[in-house]
């Protein structure tokens, strides 16, 4: 859910662990109707997470058979539901094979808008759809005979921004480049082109990656990305478990070992923590447990006029409220929109990890508007506010459960999805490694809550 290259001459030795790399899996893509597609889907301008899930569970199940028949040929998995558009909802992007073209296609389901973008792969021989996480970047990367190019992409409709290009030819060792600054129109001066290809490669080398769906193996984007990168994609089982479109039979508990060999696409620290032998709390103990994370807690990107909030209390009950304004989206009647929930729930059946970590279940959770429910607020001055009732976002897909961390957690050995997204948010008040406040971690879809800072003394 929940971002991560090959060069030419003076980088030749990179280069040749390229094309070395790509004799070993091939892909039969059939370019179809263009690049991209973009397919209307009815669904409203704005969805919430829920809402948006169901509809990606309709997808997942519609395209079943063509995932199927794409994995059937390739060691990767073929799904990922990863926030593409920095909405803070999840879009779901998988790969899928047409039975009748044979054409190979990365499938975006934007949920922004609710458009599919189907991307041919435009004949290519090898694929990887990728972020660049330092600056949110979203791009393509293919290679078709000695062709490498690079494409960022516009998240929203999947066109094109930005083209970089490099041609190698393998008889003298050299490269051309072309360069379109806006995707579509070559700047036709070679070495702006080339200075362009180096700079994209220099950024990529030394940014954080996500790899979002590709066709390559583990081995094989080592080669090509080296080391900074995390894998987002998962199996279409686990896809379909995830996002709730149909009940998971696998009966895991995340607090046990998995028999599954499913551990490539989870970091050392979230396998570690995964693995660790879990205590039942006895009933005495569970008020005492509870109490220890007894407290107000939010969910937030820092960014954006959303969060989540709830005040767990020492039975383990809570209650929680969840709010996104939309000052620019407006309609018949009102002149913006505001999606909320008011909602409260408990958790169940705490269970030990470590001295520092607790497990606990989702008991319950319901609301006081049913999500879908809508009115027209009038806030005054002749302004109205659509709201429209929403699930609680940040815990209603915590069907995994919670971990629960005490202030004495060690940071760096907490799962990396949780630091990835507090990077911003509370890592400077770390201290020797030290989280220094209480903090909740769902497991699925890897959300963070934060509790309050420890005041000194505490």
């Amino acid at each position: 859910m929940q971002a991560p290259v090959p060069p030419q001459p003076p980088r030749k030795n990179v280069r040749s662990v390229v094309i070395g790399s790509i004799a070993g899996v091939l892909c039969a893509a059939v370019a179809v109707g263009g690049i991209f597609a973009v397919v209307a889907h009815p669904w409203q301008k704005k969805l919430t997470t829920a809402q948006a899930f169901r509809e990606y569970g309709e997808l997942l199940l519609n395209s079943k058979n063509e995932i199927g028949s794409f994995a059937s040929e390739h060691e990767v998995p073929p799904v990922a539901v990863y926030d593409i558009n920095g909405s803070g909802i999840e879009d779901l992007v998988f790969v899928e094979k047409d039975s009748q073209s044979n054409a190979v296609r990365v499938c975006i389901a934007v949920d922004s808008d609710g458009r599919i973008v189907r991307n041919t792969t435009d004949n290519a021989e090898h694929f990887v759809l990728f972020t660049n996480r330092s600056d949110g970047s979203l791009y393509r990367y293919t290679i078709i005979d000695n062709t490498e190019t690079f494409s960022r992409l516009v998240p929203e409709d999947g066109s094109t921004a930005e083209k970089f290009v490099c041609v190698f030819d393998d008889s003298s060792g050299s490269a051309s480049y072309a360069y379109y600054p806006d995707g579509k129109t070559e700047s036709g001066n070679a070495d702006d082109a080339k200075r362009q290809y180096d700079q994209l490669i220099d950024r990529l080398n030394t940014s954080d990656k996500d790899i979002i769906v590709s066709d390559r193996t583990l081995d094989e984007i080592d080669d090509l990305f080296r080391d900074k990168k995390d894998i987002a994609s998962t199996s279409y089982d686990d896809a379909v478990d995830l996002i709730g479109s149909e009940d998971s039979d696998s009966g895991n508990d995340p607090t046990t070992p998995s028999d599954k060999n499913d551990t490539d696409t989870a970091s050392s620290d979230e396998r570690k923590q995964e693995t660790e032998k879990p205590t039942q709390a006895r009933p005495t103990e569970a008020v005492e447990v509870y109490g220890e994370f007894a407290g107000n807690y939010i969910f937030t990107s820092g960014a954006g006029a959303w969060g989540s909030s709830i005040e767990l209390k020492s039975d383990g009950s809570f209650t929680g409220s969840f709010h996104d304004s939309n000052m620019g989206e407006s309609g018949d009647g009102y002149q913006s929109t505001m999606y909320v929930s008011e909602f409260s729930g408990s958790f169940k059946n705490p269970k030990k990890i470590n001295d520092h970590t607790y497990y606990f279940e989702l008991a319950d959770i319901s609301y006081e508007r049913n999500p879908g429910d809508r009115e027209i607020r009038d806030d005054g001055n002749d302004h109205y506010t659509l709201l429209i009732y929403s699930e609680a976002y940040g815990l209603d897909k915590a069907d995994k459960g919670v971990y629960a961390y005490t202030a004495d957690a060690s940071w760096s050995e907490l799962p990396e999805g949780f630091r990835q997204w507090s990077s911003g948010m509370i890592s400077s008040d770390v201290e020797n490694d030290r989280l220094g406040r209480k903090c909740l971690y769902v497991i699925e879809p890897k959300y963070p809550w934060f509790g309050e800072k420890e005041k000194a003394g505490d």
